[in-house]
């Protein structure tokens, strides 16, 4: 089963208005220089933004018989299902975000390692349901309520 990453679509659209802003600017006539620069700037970290949300949701996640698989662009990362130590909300803080799951996991020696992966799944809680039938293992904190 495959989860795709959320499309942040008012990140994208704010990108693409202020890239068109920042255009206009930049070729009117009678805009001061400074401004013209600011404007100029504004534009391409805004190209940036759009670069980087456009790369996020070629994420997805892959939930195979014997690993939960992350495919980001060209690379994938693989942890299997008995490494997974918690699985829970991400935080800002002290304030859970709703949206986030994060995954931590740690693998044992030889090759001993400690991470986390960041996920924003479109479906959430069909990831949630999946996550808890292949690691019931881990530990599994409450996400808040939507709404």
């Amino acid at each position: 089963m495959r989860f795709r990453a959320k499309f942040q679509w008012l990140q994208v659209t704010t990108a693409i208005l202020w890239i068109g802003l920042s255009y206009a600017w930049i070729h009117r006539a009678t805009a001061p220089p400074g401004l013209r620069v600011t404007y100029l700037l504004t534009g391409i970290v805004q190209l940036f933004a759009l670069l980087f949300y456009v790369a996020m949701y070629v994420t997805s996640w892959e939930i195979d018989e014997d690993a939960l698989v992350q495919r980001r662009l060209w690379s994938a990362r693989r942890v299997p299902w008995d490494e997974i130590a918690r699985i829970g909300p991400s935080y800002i803080g002290k304030n859970p975000k709703r949206t986030w799951v994060e995954v931590e996991y740690a693998r044992s020696a030889p090759m001993s390692e400690r991470g986390t992966l960041l996920l924003q799944p479109e479906d959430r809680d069909g990831l949630i349901q999946e996550l808890r039938s292949h690691a019931p293992q881990a530990e599994f904190e409450p996400f808040p309520v939507k709404g």
